[in-house]
C-alpha cells in the first residue's frame, strides 16, 4: 500500500490543482477539502479521502450529500489519476466529518464511503 498525502502536483491536473488546494464546493453545496489518495497497487485500489466539517448536519445528511461521491469521483479522482499515469480498477471515496488516520475507526467521527469501478472518464457505483 502506498500512502501518499499528495503534493498537488503529484496527482492534478490543471483544472483539479485549485480545487485540490483549497476548500471546495461539491454539487450538495457542502465545502469539501482533499486530504490524501492512499493507493493500493495490489489490488488496483485508489482511495481518496476528503474532510467535510459539515458533513452529518441538516442539510448535509448521506441522502443530501450521496450526489458528491460520483461527482467526486469523475471530476477528481479520475483526472488526477489519468495525470499521474497511474491505473486503477475501482476508486473509493470518502468523506468524514473530522480528520481520522487511514483504516482507524473513531466512534465520534462521521465518515461515508462509497467505491466505484471506471468505464472511461465516468464512475459506476459498486456497493459494498
Amino acid at each position: 500500500m502506498i500512502r501518499l498525502a499528495l503534493s498537488l502536483l503529484a496527482l492534478t491536473t490543471p483544472a483539479t490543482m485549485p480545487a485540490m488546494a483549497q476548500d471546495m464546493p461539491v454539487p450538495s453545496g457542502m465545502q469539501t477539502r482533499f486530504v490524501e489518495v492512499v493507493l493500493e497497487p495490489d489490488a488496483a485500489i485508489a482511495r481518496f479521502r476528503f474532510l467535510a466539517p459539515d458533513l452529518g448536519t441538516p442539510g448535509h445528511e448521506l441522502v443530501d450529500v450521496a450526489g458528491d461521491f460520483v461527482w467526486l469521483c469523475e471530476r477528481m479522482a479520475i483526472p488526477a489519476l489519468d495525470s499521474a499515469g497511474w491505473e486503477a480498477e475501482q476508486i473509493v471515496i470518502s468523506i468524514s466529518d473530522q480528520a481520522v488516520g487511514f483504516g482507524e475507526t473513531n466512534p465520534d467521527v462521521l465518515q461515508y464511503f462509497d467505491g466505484f469501478s471506471i468505464a472511461g472518464d465516468s464512475c459506476l457505483w459498486e456497493p459494498f
